[in-house]
């Protein structure tokens, strides 16, 4: 009986090799199972030779997965004879697997964890407790594999689990439950594998416990699994219901804002399929469900929504009813629809109304935004501020709408509206008018009628003052003195809207002050008086203003400098702020203004870098790296030098590792400005070992304090990793443009930037001979050396001196592993010795030859081998033969 049955399990096993289990085959095992005693004994020898098989092997996989279905088909009456067997044929092959979740080999590991990721998930039938609980602490190991595939299995196995367990009643498999979904949890947020994330993204359960840490996988490093987060993940979770409104444009705009161009198609099709059906297909549904007037993603959700539903476009329908029904979503779409059509040249100007009627309803609802207060007043000015971004886009050659809109425009700055309105119609009245004067002209009316507004009500507030204290003195102290309050109130805020119409008309306009009377009267009756406010909101924004002005005049700009370093000098965060922004705009875009002050002004950029504000060091990070960028700062120089220096200091400096926006601009600076120019990285070059010293020093005295968190910059980088990215930074072999890196030159000579890194090598010798410095920063340094990038066209004194400093340091080292790393490069070194010198040799030996040949031409030329008479002759009598020849052939 035993024969049989063991070539009953080779021969199937053998054909679910070669095909797809099928139940057939199953259904045979079964029987045998039944008949025979040593079954189990001989299926599990046959298994154990798929346990050896990578994870490349298809077959083992498909004798694991027929192993499962095997199991799931093995179902009888409980308490009966075949119960019994195929409970124990299930147990001992679950046990025999788990004994392979400990092996050695990665590949046992993995099929075993496989191997009850498929019986979990197929179907398991009931096991003793204690077997039970074994399992799920061999999968929690498994969890913690250092091979992610196996890890991916234990994941597929344990959400089985999970599942099983959340559907039982009792409190002690609830809690082992909870620990289950707790350790997947984890994974989800620290492994580093993106398949395991992936996983555990897939086979998690999703409830309102789980569901933001769902949705944290939407700013993952992985595209895959930010990709299933908007096609797999939301619409399980019934899309947008269960989250609150911030929630659903924080995934919007990750997804529609992504870097990858799969995840933006996905984050589209989620809001122009899924959420719009559940919105009963009507977008103006689902744009109230995102709260249009405070999200900042609407409009790139509407974009992405015209361009997967294009049909909308056509079929929307503008009648007279949806104009005289405004509302804050229908204004937001159609103002959106009316920008991408413009963009995509789509004309769509026989639906829109006439500027006249645009105008009228502008009237109806400035009317009614001052009519009502709080959220609905805030709705009523977004329709308006819809309503004047739409008449932007509209062609403005009916004179009677266009001055229409211009009246409508004037009134709107003169009510007492949000700052954002203020702003738009501001602008629009750029477009509206035809020339700079008539601009500033206009502009200058409405902040005249303003401040006249303003002081008719003061003059009338004194003269009822005046009249009532005649009257009864003690018993209106009280109220003159609030009125004085709501006076003074008001012409702070009117004060603060007429800098800000000023501030965008500034921003609007490219001639001098000079040249423009209303601009010039503008800036000594507005601008200035402000200025010397006591007030600093006041005074900020008139500082902001002033700085436009200096860009816009170089003679105002030179006589303000010295005022704007005055405000960083002794303003607060935000004034210092708004200076250095002011100070870096006019350095770049009056450079002839500051050649002279380039030195001062860069003390203001480093004195910022030391203060305590983080807004404060972003800034001045973020204008030094567009001074640099830009050339402003001429690379090589002793100030870019020095810039780049404290530069790199604050970014290997721990201080700033709670620093996000620091940390940013830096990280994308350093890279952008090597790599983009050979001087660029020449300049970095120069600082690479004071860096390294600054960096070790700084390490050094956090080691003396015992602040061992703080020996790395944050990131967990070493000394020996930011002396790798610094070489990588300086590296010529990754210029852009790789055409200034002159590997080979036609004539054998160095190219002119390929040896960047020579100076480097140099520098690093030169500090590991004289300074002596300690073990650990010894081995960054010889690290770093051998990271050097030396061109093959060094000349050969070069690397003699090279070779000669490396064997100094090498003598004088007392650290194996540093002596070891220093005659690494002197190898390195000898071979380019080498290598130049067996070029010299074929030179030479070409130069040679070519001489030993030109010498052989000479002796062998014809023309200077005197010929003797019987040569003469032979030639003669050829010569005649030949002629004899031809007279035959033509006769």
């Amino acid at each position: 009986m035993v024969a049989p049955a063991r070539d009953v399990v080779t021969e199937v096993l053998h054909e679910v090799q070669q095909t797809r289990s099928s139940r057939k085959n199953a259904v045979v095992l079964k029987q045998h199972l039944l008949q025979t005693s040593g079954f189990t004994r001989h299926y599990l020898n046959c298994l154990n030779h798929a346990l050896l098989s990578k994870r490349t092997d298809n077959s083992a996989d498909r004798v694991m997965r027929f192993t499962a279905l095997f199991i799931s088909l093995l179902e009888a009456p409980e308490g009966s004879r075949e119960a019994t067997l195929f409970g124990d044929f299930s147990k001992r092959v679950v046990q025999h697997l788990m004994r392979g979740l400990e092996a050695r080999d990665k590949s046992v590991r993995y099929r075993c964890t496989q191997g009850l990721a498929y019986i979990m998930s197929s179907g398991l039938s009931e096991i003793d407790e204690d077997l039970f609980e074994a399992l799920q602490t061999a999968l929690v190991k498994r969890v913690r594999d250092k091979e992610a595939s196996v890890r991916v299995q234990a994941v597929i196995a344990l959400a089985r689990f999970q599942a099983d367990l959340s559907d039982d009643a009792d409190d002690s498999e609830d809690e082992s439950a909870e620990k289950i979904s707790e350790v997947l949890l984890h994974l989800l947020q620290h492994d580093p594998a993106a398949e395991v994330r992936r996983a555990v993204l897939t086979h998690l359960n999703q409830s309102s416990a789980t569901l933001p840490f769902l949705l944290e996988r939407a700013r993952d490093t992985d595209s895959v699994l930010r990709k299933q987060i908007y096609t797999t993940v939301m619409p399980a979770v019934n899309g947008f219901k269960p989250l609150s409104i911030s929630k659903r444009n924080k995934l919007l705009k990750w997804g529609l804002r992504d870097r990858d161009e799969n995840v933006r198609h996905a984050a589209q099709r989620m809001f122009g399929v899924d959420w719009l059906n559940l919105a009963g297909g009507s977008i103006l549904e689902l744009l109230q469900r995102l709260d249009v007037t405070n999200s900042v993603v609407s409009e790139d959700a509407v974009n992405a929504f015209f361009e997967t539903r294009y049909e909308f476009i056509q079929a929307f329908v503008l009648d007279d009813n949806f104009w005289q029904e405004l509302n804050p979503e229908s204004s937001f779409l159609v103002r959106c629809l009316n920008d991408y059509c413009a963009k995509q040249s789509i004309d769509i100007a026989d639906r829109l109304p006439e500027l006249s009627t645009i105008s009228s309803l502008i009237n109806k609802h400035v009317a009614q935004a001052m009519r009502l207060e709080d959220e609905d007043k805030a709705e009523a000015e977004f329709v308006v501020e819809n309503l004047l971004r739409l008449v932007s886009r509209y062609d403005l050659s009916d004179e009677i709408g266009r001055r229409r809109i211009v009246s409508n425009v004037r009134e709107i700055l003169r009510h007492d509206l949000s700052d954002t309105i203020v702003v738009v119609a501001t602008e629009l009245l750029a477009k509206l008018t035809f020339s700079e004067h008539e601009y500033a002209e206009l502009v200058r009316e409405v902040v005249t009628d303003l401040f006249d507004k303003l002081e008719v009500s003061e003059i009338a507030s004194s003269s009822a003052d005046e009249e009532s204290s005649t009257a009864a003195p003690a018993a209106t102290a009280d109220v003159s003195h609030d009125d004085d309050d709501t006076l003074a109130a008001r012409r702070f805020m009117i004060t603060l809207k007429c800098l800000g119409i000023v501030a965008t008309l500034l921003a609007n306009v490219g001639s001098s002050p000079k040249s423009n009377a209303a601009l010039e009267s503008l800036i000594g009756s507005v601008i200035q008086p402000a200025i010397r406010s006591h007030q600093a909101p006041v005074r900020e924004k008139a500082i902001e203003c002033l700085g436009l002005v200096s860009l816009l005049d170089a003679e105002i700009a030179l006589e303000s400098l010295e005022m704007f370093m005055v405000c960083y000098a002794r303003g607060d965060d935000e004034l210092q702020v708004t200076a250095l922004r002011i100070v870096t705009d006019i350095m770049l875009c009056q450079p002839s203004l500051v050649e002279d002050r380039e030195t001062a002004l860069l003390r203001v950029y480093l004195k910022a870098f030391s203060s305590d504000s983080e807004d404060v060091q972003a800034t001045a990070a973020l204008a030094c790296s567009k001074l640099l960028l830009f050339g402003r700062i001429v690379p090589g120089t002793e100030n870019a030098v020095g810039l780049l220096k404290e530069m790199c200091g604050l970014y290997y400096d721990s201080a700033s590792a709670d620093r996000p926006a620091l940390r940013q601009a830096l990280t994308y600076f350093f890279p952008c400005f090597a790599l983009s120019s050979p001087a660029n990285m020449r300049s970095l070059a120069t600082v690479v070992v004071p860096v390294l010293k600054r960096v070790a020093k700084q390490r050094r005295r956090f080691s003396e304090d015992g602040d061992e968190a703080a020996m790395t910059d944050g990131e967990g980088l070493s000394l020996s990793a930011v002396a790798a990215q610094l070489l990588d930074w300086t590296n010529p072999l990754k210029l852009v443009s790789r055409n200034a890196v002159q590997s080979f030159s036609s004539t054998g000579e160095p190219g002119t930037d390929d040896d960047i890194q020579l100076s480097v090598a140099n520098e690093l010798l030169k500090r590991l001979h004289l300074s002596d410095p300690p073990r650990e920063e010894y081995r960054a340094l010889v690290s770093a050396l051998n990271r050097c990038y030396l061109p093959p066209t060094l000349p050969i004194e070069t690397l003699q001196s090279l070779a000669a400093a490396a064997d100094r340091c090498t003598n004088a080292c007392s650290d194996a592993t540093s002596r070891r790393g220093l005659q690494r490069f002197a190898t390195s070194v000898d071979r380019l010795q080498a290598d130049v010198v067996n070029q010299q040799d074929e030179v030479k030996d070409i130069d040679g030859e070519t001489h030993n040949a030109t010498m052989a031409l000479d002796k062998l030329n014809i023309a200077e081998v005197p010929m003797d008479n019987a040569s003469a002759s032979i030639l003669t009598n050829e010569s005649s033969d030949s002629d004899e020849t031809a007279d035959e052939v033509t006769d």
